[in-house]
């Protein structure tokens, strides 16, 4: 008869990292087991995704318990994972939607600009010439209220 102990990673604490050059990290967790007589096995759930299969250790403490084989089963897609992914997804579209959008204010504020730069104190009187740095002051201070959401957003 075989015994099952089921642990979760994320309920142990971690007792000791060692970071490596080459992006890779060593993270060394302790599980305290309460084995059976007999055959037992461990599973031990919830480990991170990006797990390098190669690199799993088992070592064990006390009693004269025999390690026999540690098997790993990758995890598999969820439906968290997949309204991770639904999420991720939204917000690349809701960020490409306020991207064109900060386009289009960036052009209004080219064409006014250039715009401005066409007036001479010649073709216009003072009368026209300050109605439009009216304009221009309330058109470029939307302008850049618009640039300064999206950007946060």
């Amino acid at each position: 008869m075989t015994f099952t102990v089921e642990l979760k990673a994320t309920e142990s604490k971690v007792h000791a990292v060692t970071v490596f050059q080459a992006d890779r990290a060593e993270v060394v967790r302790l599980f305290k087991v309460d084995l059976k007589s007999g055959q037992n096995e461990v599973d031990i759930s919830q480990l991170p995704t990006v797990l390098d299969e190669d690199s799993i250790r088992v070592d064990g403490v006390g009693g004269n318990a025999i390690i026999s084989d540690v098997i790993y089963h990758p995890p598999t897609s969820s439906d968290s994972d997949r309204k991770h992914e639904e999420a991720v997804k939204e917000l690349q579209q809701a960020k490409s939607v306020l991207e064109q959008e900060l386009a289009i204010y960036r052009k209004q504020e080219d064409i006014l600009k250039t715009y401005s730069e066409t007036l001479k104190g010649a073709d216009t009187d003072g009368a026209k010439l300050s109605d439009f740095l009216d304009i221009y002051a309330k058109r470029q201070t939307g302008i850049d209220g618009k640039v300064r959401e999206l950007k946060e957003q």
